[in-house]
């Protein structure tokens, strides 16, 4: 808050400003900024102040108006004075806002009403100011320029708390890191960092009256990264272009968009791993081309010529079969003496041992038992 050109006072609460206009300790004529941000306004100009100035400095009246005096000039009488859609303040003597007008401190888009009138008039109509034509285009021309036009004006330096806010970050992010061994939160860290000296460099404040999303300051962009785990890092990325105010770092926008891209990449991912779960486990983690693969040929063997049933007198037929193949010595003999060594060999020895067991329980077996082992075999 500033006064007349005096060093700026603050930052005060909204609730502390509204107690000291209605004290009158805050005059009405104070210019105000919002925290972090870089545009001074006069009181009435800020909603959350009308109450107070209303109590303090009331507009004119409903009734009308008895016949205005003849006056002589602006320094004549008292004058209410706004600013298009806003509310009114004063009342101040004509020579006080002549004065406010020459030094600035009043625009010349103001609208003027003497004390006792019911007409507001732009002050630019009013001859009593003689503001001039160019001064009252270059208002109409501010007043349409959109809110984030880029700025030219000196970059201010940011209040000390930002720099405390960025070090407890920091100083975190490390402890972290270096505790948990895990690069994540200090990298989480420098995104917040980074995020915010964009952001300032950029001119990205928080406009009063603005109810849009990205309406957020560079602490508040940063912050919101932090807490999302950069998953708004993107967002950020992409709203930046329409609510910057200034030209910003070339260097920093670059590495804002590639940071952002990690989180995509990791969405990206996240989204096939859900979609496409079968193609993750089986397809892309298939063995590299080129490897061998160990298979058991007697294992293959038995797969060839012994089914899937496992009832307890297939366990016994296959278990029978195999000892047929694996200790008949005639069969062995067919391999010349050794054990079977291929798959194809171990069926061959499987098949004749499944044959054996079969002629064997036909002879042996009740009339009808041997049809049961049928199911055990391929």
């Amino acid at each position: 808050m500033s006064n007349e050109g005096s060093e700026p006072l603050g930052p005060l609460a909204t609730e502390l400003v509204e107690r000291g206009i209605v004290a009158g300790k805050v005059p009405v004529s104070s210019l105000v900024c919002v925290a972090g941000g870089a545009d001074w306004v006069p009181l009435a100009a800020v909603p959350e102040f009308a109450t107070a100035l209303r109590q303090v400095a009331p507009p004119p009246p409903e009734p009308a108006p008895p016949p205005r005096p003849p006056t002589s000039g602006a320094q004549a009488g008292s004058w209410w004075v706004r600013y298009p859609g806003q509310q009114p303040m004063g009342p101040y003597p004509g020579a006080a806002v002549l004065d406010g007008l020459n030094s600035g401190q009043f625009l010349a888009s103001l609208e003027v009403c003497r004390v006792g009138d019911q007409v507001w008039t732009a002050v630019a109509q009013e001859p009593l100011f003689g503001v001039s034509q160019a001064d009252a285009a270059s208002a109409s021309e501010i007043q349409r320029a959109p809110a984030h036009a880029a700025s030219t004006d000196p970059l201010e330096r940011p209040p000390i708390w930002h720099f405390v806010v960025l070090a407890i970050v920091g100083g975190l992010g490390l402890f972290l890191s270096v505790a948990d061994k895990n690069l994540v939160y200090i990298g989480v860290a420098l995104t917040f960092g980074l995020v915010y000296a964009d952001a300032w460099i950029a001119g990205i404040r928080r406009r009063p009256n603005d109810k849009d999303a990205s309406n957020m300051s560079a602490m508040g962009w940063a912050t919101a990264v932090l807490l999302g785990g950069g998953i708004l890092l993107p967002v950020y990325a992409l709203a930046r272009g329409r609510i910057k105010t200034r030209p910003g770092n070339a260097v920093l926008r670059i590495m804002v968009f590639i940071v952002a891209l990690v989180p995509v990449c990791l969405l990206v991912a996240l989204a096939l791993w859900i979609v496409l779960p079968s193609g993750w486990q089986n397809g892309w983690t298939a063995p590299t081309p080129g490897v061998p693969i160990a298979v058991d040929p007697q294992a293959e063997g038995k797969r060839g010529v012994f089914s899937d049933d496992g009832s307890p007198e297939c366990v016994i037929a296959k278990k029978r079969a195999a000892a047929i193949c694996e200790g008949s010595s005639s069969i062995a003999k067919d391999f010349g003496g050794r054990t079977p060594v291929s798959k194809e060999q171990w069926i061959d020895c499987y098949t004749r041992a499944k044959r054996i067991f079969i002629e064997n329980q036909v002879q042996t077996a009740p009339m009808g038992e041997a049809a049961k082992f049928a199911k055990c075999f391929r």
